[in-house]
């Protein structure tokens, strides 16, 4: 997968959450789960992904490739988000917890 179709398939995500349309996509697919919320690090490198089955993934943008899978929640993940330096990356659960996890 190349680099413009991961953003392609994260770009079409990010719209259809923000439209409140939920669909799976073949090139995302380590969930177990529906992907709920998308986030771009401030440099490009790295796309989040939080999904219904509590878990967040970090991508590698450039080689499509998962980098780690973080267990967010017992409960669905409804948003990821990176800190403006991108050291850092919340997720934010049904639950009401909120985890702010280091990312190198």
């Amino acid at each position: 997968m190349t680099n413009g179709d991961l953003f392609s398939e994260a770009y079409r995500f990010y719209w259809l959450c923000c439209t409140s349309i939920l669909m799976h996509t073949p090139h995302l697919n380590e969930h177990k789960s529906n992907i709920r919320s998308l986030d771009f690090s401030p440099d490009g490198r790295l796309l989040a992904s939080g999904s219904l089955d509590g878990g967040v993934i970090l991508w590698d943008v450039e080689t499509g490739q998962p980098l780690e899978t973080l267990l967010a929640s017992n409960r669905l993940v409804l948003c990821v988000d990176f800190s403006p330096d991108g050291t850092q990356l919340a997720t934010g659960s049904t639950d009401g917890t909120v985890i702010i996890w280091p990312v190198e």
